[in-house]
């Protein structure tokens, strides 16, 4: 598949934990359609493969992002940040992550909708809010979900009279 770029992330990047498979939401048998040898648009999405040729693509074992994670260092810890980029498959990856424990404490997914009307409407939207997730930004093709109370976010206002008291000891102080 693409062992040459998780070695050179296993070089580059030596803390992180790097897994080379594909990520869909149960363990099945696909095709994995690769835009070239060193190319960044791999995807299981055969719509999305477009003019991908047979000689591109490669017959290969996925796992589910809950798998993927209890085989890692991660197990059973709550993570601060995941984000998603998938070529198309992000809900089919994003919905057989095991919440309850596993819940990020913030979401980045791709998606490629124009118009907040039609992300309100996506299976990954009512995904995550009815896991308690609230939409905080949206950037370009990325939406980022928070999940409130985590503390992966200072509240704001408290933020602003934490910045006041310490006025007003700098204040006494000079």
């Amino acid at each position: 598949m693409e062992e040459d770029k998780i070695r050179l992330f296993d070089m580059v990047r030596r803390r992180d934990y790097n897994v080379l498979c594909p990520v869909s939401n149960k363990r099945e048998t696909v095709t994995l359609y690769r835009d070239g040898k060193y190319g960044l648009g791999s995807t299981l999405d055969k719509d999305l493969a477009g003019h991908i040729t047979a000689a591109q693509c490669e017959t290969v074992e996925t796992k589910t992002l809950t798998e993927i994670i209890d085989d890692s260092p991660f197990r059973d810890r709550q993570i601060d940040v995941l984000s998603i980029d998938v070529e198309g498959m992000d809900y089919k990856v994003i919905s057989a992550l095991d919440f309850e424990r596993y819940k990020p404490k913030v979401i980045i997914i791709e998606d490629h909708h124009r118009n907040i009307e039609d992300i309100l409407k996506t299976d990954v939207y009512a995904l995550l809010i009815n896991n308690a997730y609230v939409l905080r930004s949206w950037t370009f093709y990325s939406l980022i979900f928070v999940l409130p109370g985590s503390g992966i976010l200072k509240d704001r206002e408290k933020r602003r009279w934490n910045k006041m008291m310490l006025c007003i000891i700098n204040n006494e102080f000079l």
